[in-house]
């Protein structure tokens, strides 16, 4: 493996900056909690081996592809936090695996902290192999998270910290301790048989199924009783979905949804006024309008116009 390093670092105070950048690797994001928005994102890549670490405050929506040729492992950026990824719930010890042609689907916290991994897929069964784990091979493509050992999780907290932190002449050892303790820790959970929590894999399912319509129909005026209808549950079911996976009831997550579309639009600098977009996506009370999108995104909508 080439011993070249490159360490990029981003610093984003704005959403739409930070969702624009991240939509490069096909991931849609939208901000669920109230408040500006900041965020850290630093890359560091050598050869086949992409390691990111992101930070943020409020809370996102984010799905999209996994990148191709690579084998991505998420891994929360300590012990205490957890998020939802697909049909798990993501603690400091538990591992996601992004295999290519799956679907990012995710819901991460405030403060979030986060590692992706993503390792090339040639790569990664070349070292697989050459720890004499070929077997895990099957298992690691069929599951999509792992429960590791509490120790190894926080030693590997530790490296992947350190590998932002040390110099270039330190990180091959760094990036090689790391890569063995992963795959190590991932044998010997699968061998194991230690499985992750499931969340409520039915309550996920409607979760998904009622965002994927909302996302559909922005445009439109979105009644919770319609999209009980629509998709044949009641409406406690819904709200227990949407409280579970996303923290919002589901008549708070479509007004989100549209917000983050208008200031999507107020941002492009293809509109003059501003009533032109919160008219096209159902706002017809300028203040009540205005008064959500400035707590939910810590300004106005004339300045995010005015800065577009």
């Amino acid at each position: 493996m080439s011993e070249s390093f490159v360490k990029h670092e981003f610093l984003f105070n704005d959403f739409d900056e930070y969702a624009k950048f991240i939509r490069q690797a096909d991931i849609e994001q939208s901000q669920l909690s109230q408040g500006s928005f900041n965020g850290k994102l630093n890359h560091l890549i050598h050869g086949p081996i992409i390691i990111s670490h992101h930070q943020m405050n409020q809370k996102i929506l984010q799905r999209g592809a996994a990148m191709k040729g690579y084998t991505t492992f998420l891994i929360p950026g300590n012990m205490k936090q957890d998020f939802i990824w697909r049909k798990s719930n993501l603690k400091g010890n538990v591992i996601g695996i992004l295999h290519e042609g799956m679907e990012h689907d995710c819901v991460t916290p405030q403060n979030f902290v986060g590692y992706p991994v993503s390792i090339e897929n040639t790569y990664l069964v070349n070292i697989i192999h050459n720890l004499g784990y070929a077997k895990i091979l099957d298992h690691l493509y069929s599951n999509e998270s792992v429960t590791i050992d509490q120790f190894k999780a926080q030693r590997l907290h530790r490296l992947l910290l350190n590998c932002f932190r040390v110099e270039n002449q330190n990180l091959a050892k760094q990036l090689d301790d790391l890569l063995v303790l992963l795959i190590k820790s991932l044998h010997e959970s699968i061998e194991k048989n230690t499985s992750p929590e499931k969340v409520g894999i039915g309550k996920i399912k409607t979760f998904s199924q009622a965002r994927d319509f909302i996302h559909a129909h922005t445009e439109s005026t979105i009644l919770v009783s319609e999209l009980c209808t629509s998709l044949g549950v009641s409406e406690r079911s819904l709200r227990y979905a949407f409280e579970l996976t996303s923290g919002l009831s589901p008549k708070k997550y479509i007004n989100h949804c549209r917000l983050n579309r208008v200031r999507s639009d107020l941002k492009s600098g293809g509109f003059e006024k501003i009533i032109e977009v919160a008219h096209r996506y159902g706002y017809w009370h300028t203040g009540q309008f205005a008064a959500d999108y400035l707590k939910l995104f810590g300004e106005l909508p004339s300045k995010t116009l005015k800065n577009a």
